[in-house]
């Protein structure tokens, strides 16, 4: 080849490399001077827009702080994290907790008000005079009625003066106001009054059985409540007491076997184990959830203008407060 030709052969190489360093290509064939003119010719974010976000980045600046103060290392906590995903199977319905969820309520309340039951049995047990005993007897009826925990308790005040005048002693009367603030404690709790008739109903006097269960849940306090092996033994050795118990908290039939006592057993040890933390983090989730609205018309807003198609002015790409905690527990707010 000759010299003249691979001269003209450089040429373009060589005129490319004479042109000013501003007009030299700098991203793929785009040189500075291109990309800072597609950057003047990109439309700006409308006003009302930039407003839209400005507003819900304050909100979510607002709560920000609310989700920093409840978060806490307990949430990571394995055996929590465990027992959160207990009450999500429960609440769906699904894997071994298909069918449990309302058993496993009622065994939470039995546990809560255990005090309260052992209180009215005792009651019953030891004051048992003929207006003592009709006192008994209207509150069993008032069980029988489909009325609300307040409309009861509001009943049982107007019965319990209408029996008291008909009591002896003081200790009698003393009584009966304890048996009617036990009765209350009941009905504080969800499905408490409900579970009060399935006793009755039943003439299930013996109450003792709500403290030996409790005693057993109890008793798992400071072990580790991973493994289900453990509750299985437990379910194993009383196993008379969990059928039993089976009827009181309504168990399917289906399911009245030792596995699904023990799913039940450790997730009731769970709760009493972790209920404190589960409250906060029940509140964490309710904040989340309030910051979650607003970050949503931040986070469109920004994908609507994003800076390849327009000339974003500062505020919208300050870093968002809160996404990482956000981030962190999305998968519960489902």
């Amino acid at each position: 080849m000759s010299t003249e030709l691979k001269n003209l052969q450089d040429l373009p190489t060589k005129a490319q490399n004479q042109k000013p360093w501003w007009n030299r290509p700098l991203v793929g064939n785009k040189s500075i001077t291109q990309v800072f003119m597609g950057m003047l010719s990109k439309p700006a974010v409308p006003e009302d827009q930039i407003f839209l976000h400005n507003r819900a980045f304050d909100q979510v600046k607002e709560i920000t702080p609310l989700v920093k103060g409840v978060d806490d290392e307990r949430f990571g906590n394995p055996e929590f994290t465990l027992f959160v995903r207990i009450n999500r199977y429960l609440a769906n319905n699904v894997e071994d907790y298909e069918g449990l969820e309302e058993s496993a309520k009622l065994f939470k309340v039995a546990i809560n008000t255990k005090d309260s039951f052992l209180a009215v049995e005792q009651t019953e047990q030891r004051f048992c005079s003929s207006a003592q005993q009709e006192f008994y007897k209207s509150v069993f009826q008032l069980l029988e009625q489909d009325i609300s925990a307040e409309e009861f308790r509001d009943e049982v005040q107007e019965s319990l003066a209408d029996y008291l005048p008909y009591v002896q002693t003081e200790e009698g009367k003393n009584a009966l106001h304890f048996y009617a603030k036990a009765l209350d404690n009941i009905s504080e709790e969800d499905l408490g009054l409900n579970l009060l008739y399935k006793f009755k109903r039943w003439d299930l006097s013996d109450f003792s059985i709500l403290r030996k269960i409790s005693d057993i849940v109890d008793s798992f306090q400071k072990k580790e409540l991973h493994e289900l092996k453990a509750f299985k033994v437990q379910v194993t050795v009383n196993y008379d007491l969990f059928e039993e118990l089976g009827e009181i908290i309504e168990l399917p039939k289906k399911k009245r076997q030792p596995t699904s006592y023990a799913l039940l057993l450790q997730y009731i040890a769970l709760m009493q184990k972790h209920k404190g933390a589960y409250q906060q983090f029940q509140q964490l989730l309710g904040l989340l959830k309030r910051w979650e609205k607003p970050f949503q018309t931040v986070a469109t807003i920004r994908e609507e203008y994003n800076h390849e198609e327009y000339k974003q002015p500062p505020d919208l790409l300050k870093e968002i407060p809160g996404l990482e905690l956000y981030l962190k527990y999305k998968d519960y707010l489902d």
